[in-house]
């Protein structure tokens, strides 16, 4: 689909990719826009058009849109509103107990935040950095290691921290971290200790 303006030019283009007919599905993509045209209704008209053509003229059951093309922040911007839905839940159904908070460890949270941050921004932008050779990579890199492993000297040395590391000893709670819920479902239930029987009194 093609958008045209008054003086005939084209203005840009967006249109349908990976359709599958079998399943009556196709995705919406390929989209680009003069730099004039941003923030315009000209993106929202033709994404109307193209819906309402999917929809009611092609029949098609499933359409997806993707967004992967705008920035791997909108990933996590999406579960905002469902974040804040879900604590608003939380706060309404969970019963209010007297608890005494303790000091929050802002230097734990501070240096696994860097290592999170610095492996994630490593991640995200190596394929287009060209991974190590470049030094943005490199720096990445090694912020994530200082994070983590002052962390874990951190953990190491303080009495109560942010995450407490020795969870991870517990082997159950590693395989329920590395086994998909699909073969969570596979695993026999635990069997409970039998009950010891009282000892009869003995007859003198």
């Amino acid at each position: 689909m093609h958008w045209r303006s008054s003086r005939r030019t084209v203005l840009g283009s967006t249109s349908y990719h990976d359709i599958l007919p079998a399943i009556k599905r196709v995705e919406i993509g390929y989209t680009w826009y003069a730099k004039r045209c941003h923030r315009t209704h000209v993106n929202t008209t033709c994404k109307l058009l193209l819906l309402t053509l999917a929809f009611e003229t092609l029949g098609c059951h499933v359409v997806g849109w993707r967004t992967d093309n705008y920035s791997w922040h909108w990933v996590f911007l999406i579960n905002v509103p469902i974040g804040i839905a879900a604590l608003l839940g939380v706060m309404a159904s969970v019963p209010k107990d007297d608890v005494r908070l303790g000091r929050f460890d802002w230097r734990g949270f501070v240096l696994l935040a860097m290592g999170i941050a610095a492996l994630q921004l490593m991640l995200d932008r190596g394929n287009e950095k060209d991974w190590f050779d470049a030094f943005e990579i490199q720096l990445y890199l090694v912020l994530a290691f200082l994070g983590f492993y002052w962390y874990w000297v951190h953990w190491r040395s303080s009495e109560r921290t942010f995450v407490n590391l020795g969870l991870l000893r517990d082997r159950a709670r590693e395989l329920i971290a590395v086994l998909p819920p699909e073969r969570l479902a596979e695993l026999p239930p635990e069997q409970p200790l039998p009950k010891e029987k009282p000892q009869e009194p003995r007859r003198s």
